[in-house]
């Protein structure tokens, strides 16, 4: 299948998860509302209450980049993400791709890789409270291969 036809695809599966997935609200009116973070495309400032826990999956991912003669096409399915809230103002968090593939090419060739993605370990810290116009949160992370391939 060719990265224009999966592109459409994406994009189709997309718009039509915009328009059918209703918004979600936290159903206790003491809790904070859910904080999610999009596995593999962002982050939010906010973070989860302590002792809370939360699981998010991204179906599938698309990208395309095209810059400097340089084109790299990647696909993540199964994009799993698992959250703690460690204080009212701190969560950590550990992510991983189920499956992940990038190719790369240019003017002297093409170079593809596929298998599991990268392992993911995220703390963040949010010294603000409230919700007021200005967010700002401390994100440190890394990562770590988890194939044979590096």
């Amino acid at each position: 299948m060719s990265s224009g036809i999966r592109r459409t695809i994406s994009t189709a599966l997309t718009v039509a998860n915009i328009l059918v997935t209703p918004p979600t609200t936290a159903l206790a009116q003491d809790d904070k509302p859910i904080c999610p973070d999009r596995p593999g495309r962002g982050t939010s400032p906010c973070t989860l209450e302590d002792g809370r826990v939360q699981l998010e999956l991204g179906l599938f991912d698309d990208s395309y980049q095209h810059r400097s003669d340089i084109t790299t096409d990647s696909d993540n399915a199964g994009s799993l993400l698992a959250k703690w809230g460690v204080s009212d103002r701190m969560d950590v968090e550990a992510g991983l791709a189920l499956y992940q593939r990038e190719r790369v090419s240019d003017a002297s060739g093409a170079t593809t890789l596929k298998g599991i993605g990268d392992l993911f370990l995220h703390a963040k810290y949010n010294p603000l409270t409230g919700d007021g116009p200005f967010a700002y949160c401390a994100n440190p992370s890394s990562a770590y291969s988890v194939t044979a391939d590096g």
